[in-house]
């Protein structure tokens, strides 16, 4: 009886708090709390905190760090674009033989002229590049290409050329005989290759 009333005497005491056991929480709760919390910091809006800036130069130094390790020399990169579209890098495991010259013939007989306005161009390229007229690189632009020839004596023919497959390849500008004759003229001639009537 005494053990009763002692502890009612306790509990009536005005700094004792009686509170009911609650759950013990488990440390994925505990977590996901702690980071729902911490995403609540980062993303209001606001820099105000030094969990701001320091998640701010986690995420910078990352972003860095992912471009020098993708850029440095040696990474494999799949792809680099060139122009608008992405164009498959070639490695010398990746060697292909194509006979241009051929391909080109076979897209005039079938009267795709915009795709063998296309060889004829990989052929211009080739030869000039093969004869060291221009240097020769998957990521280089046709102006750069239009600048090396500059000096070249057919380097206008070349220049026109150029013009003429820019409308048709990028700009799908429609193009028939007689244009591609003239342009598939001026890429053959402006590499030393006997244009074909």
């Amino acid at each position: 009886m005494m053990d009763k009333q002692w502890a009612d005497s306790l509990r009536a005491l005005p700094e004792y708090h009686y509170e009911e056991e609650t759950s013990s929480r488990t440390l994925m709760e505990i977590f996901w709390e702690w980071f729902s919390a911490f995403l609540r910091e980062v993303l209001d809006g606001q820099a105000n905190s030094t969990t701001d800036w320091i998640t701010y130069a986690v995420v910078l130094a990352a972003v860095g760090i992912t471009i020098y390790l993708v850029r440095r020399d040696g990474a494999a990169v799949p792809f680099v674009t060139s122009g608008r579209s992405l164009a498959r890098v070639v490695t010398a495991s990746d060697e292909l033989e194509i006979d241009l010259l051929s391909a080109m013939r076979d897209a005039e007989r079938a009267g795709n002229y915009a795709a063998a306005l296309r060889f004829a161009y990989l052929v211009a390229l080739r030869e000039l590049g093969n004869s060291g007229l221009i240097t020769w690189r998957p990521d280089t632009s046709d102006s750069v290409y239009i600048s090396q020839m500059r000096q070249h004596h057919h380097g206008a023919a070349f220049r026109s050329a150029i013009s003429v497959f820019r409308r048709v390849w990028y700009g799908g500008a429609a193009i028939d005989a007689t244009l591609y004759q003239q342009a598939r003229d001026n890429f053959l001639i402006s590499c030393g290759l006997e244009a074909r009537p």
